[in-house]
């Protein structure tokens, strides 16, 4: 009588809690798997658009200053090369604004004030009426910048 008794009571054996808990504990792992990844790619996402928009704002800015400049300024004073270019602010003015690599603080600054972070690489190129200048760049009528920034391994230029 005891085991019919038994066999009608309703529930489940330790067995099947087992069985269930380790089925739920996979599903589980899966889901945070997945939110592990999409946390990393949004992650990755906002890194990639931070030095975009960081790269952009810098280049934006340099343009737009040098286009309306007085001129290329290399002097003993002001001394432009590769890394850093000194230009009179308006034509017909002194007054001598300057962009500098600073490669151990991987920065752009105008004057001394950060222009762009996570600066990898930054290069200008002096050219006078289509000719590359290697010296003297004085004369300099356009100027071609080139710029890497990474930030976390990720890399644009």
């Amino acid at each position: 009588m005891a085991d019919k008794n038994r066999l009608n009571e309703k529930g489940f054996s330790l067995t099947e809690l087992l069985i269930y808990s380790l089925l739920l504990l996979l599903v589980l792992s899966a889901v945070y798997g997945l939110l592990m990844s999409a946390v990393r790619s949004w992650q990755t996402g906002e890194n990639v658009a931070d030095i975009q928009q960081n790269a952009r704002m810098a280049m934006d800015r340099m343009v737009s200053e040098l286009r309306v400049c007085g001129g290329i300024v290399d002097d003993a004073t002001h001394d432009s090369t590769t890394g850093t270019i000194y230009f009179t602010e308006h034509p017909g003015t002194t007054e001598v604004a300057c962009y500098r690599y600073n490669e151990s603080t991987k920065k752009i600054l105008y004057h001394n004030t950060p222009l762009a972070e996570y600066v990898d690489f930054f290069n200008l190129t002096y050219y006078q009426d289509g000719t590359v200048l290697t010296a003297g760049f004085d004369g300099a009528n356009r100027v071609k910048i080139e710029m890497e920034i990474e930030k976390d391994g990720i890399r644009k230029s």
